[in-house]
């Protein structure tokens, strides 16, 4: 039995919910529950998906402080995908890795391929990449591809001379594939966005780790359709599916589409919205300190409880 404490800007007091996990799906054509939760004790709005990150109450489960203190018995294979570039998934990324840290988990990070933003060595997300790295992981691990051009990955490598394979971007993952150690992906662009020149793409390395998938999407016009493909897609190659992030990773959104995103986006995908991230919430640059994010604690619950093997 799980407790959700819900705190919101529309709700007059936290509602408090009972909720009966329904446990893991093995087969990987559907999200990673075998059906919704089901919700007891009290009514649940329309609204249930859209929490807000102000006052911070998030859900909790009653073995919280068992998984805080011990160490995981298998590792978390997590991997952060996006509707398209730009949607926030460093952001989000970044935020998972701090606050499993926080808990006391040993976590590497992996993006493996960047591009754009060069500042003559690397670019923008190899700058991150490598303050996000672990004391004990070899920089070069966490993101070990890097091409000056911002463009699809194995155009950008192409464009720099080299022609990027399957098999050099399978041998960057398995350098970070430790039996004691989380690890955590980010991928680059889309779902579909090739990485190499042979056709690799990031659900390739999630299908060599067999991670579980978090989709970060945005409220914007249109969002329905990109994250029903990217959904489909997922489940179609066989992606352990989490839910949703709904970041708004642009300011002064409104709109009837806005408004509803969170609620529409469950209901046609068929999945969880974990958390919706507003504009002003964003995670500070990472040359200020990455530090958890109160949006860490409600992923880091969805996450500990879709992967059994983790405590």
């Amino acid at each position: 039995m799980l407790t959700f404490i819900l705190v919101g800007r529309h709700a007059e007091a936290p509602l408090s919910i009972q909720v009966r996990e329904t446990g893991v799906l093995v087969d990987s054509t559907e999200s990673v529950y075998t059906q919704a939760p089901i919700a007891h004790a009290v009514p649940v709005s329309q609204k249930i998906h859209r929490i807000y990150l102000r006052p911070i109450k998030f859900m909790t489960y009653e073995n919280d402080s068992a998984s805080a203190s011990t160490s995981p018995v298998s590792p978390l294979r997590l991997l952060i995908i996006g509707t398209d570039t730009g949607v926030g998934k460093s952001h989000v990324t970044a935020t998972i890795v701090s606050a499993l840290r926080q808990i006391g988990h040993q976590v590497w990070v992996h993006k493996p391929v960047a591009c754009g933003d060069w500042d003559g060595e690397q670019a923008e997300d190899g700058r991150l990449y490598r303050q996000l790295c672990a004391t004990d992981q070899d920089p070069d691990s966490a993101c070990p591809w890097q091409f000056p051009e911002a463009c699809s990955p194995h155009l950008a490598a192409r464009l720099a001379g080299h022609t990027l394979t399957r098999a050099e971007l399978l041998q960057g993952l398995k350098r970070c594939l430790r039996p004691d150690r989380d690890l955590v992906i980010e991928g680059a662009g889309g779902l579909l966005a090739p990485l190499s020149e042979d056709g690799c793409d990031i659900a390739d390395l999630a299908a060599a780790c067999a991670a579980l998938t978090i989709i970060v999407t945005r409220p914007h016009l249109g969002t329905i359709n990109h994250t029903r493909l990217t959904v489909a897609h997922a489940r179609q190659r066989g992606l352990r599916l989490l839910g949703l992030v709904l970041n708004h990773h642009q300011p002064h959104l409104s709109g009837v589409a806005v408004e509803h995103a969170a609620s529409e986006l469950a209901r046609w995908c068929d999945l969880p919205v974990i958390a919706e991230l507003p504009y002003d919430c964003q995670l500070p640059a990472a040359a200020e300190g990455l530090t958890a994010h109160p949006l860490a604690q409600q992923l880091i619950a969805s996450i500990l409880r879709a992967n059994p093997e983790v405590e």
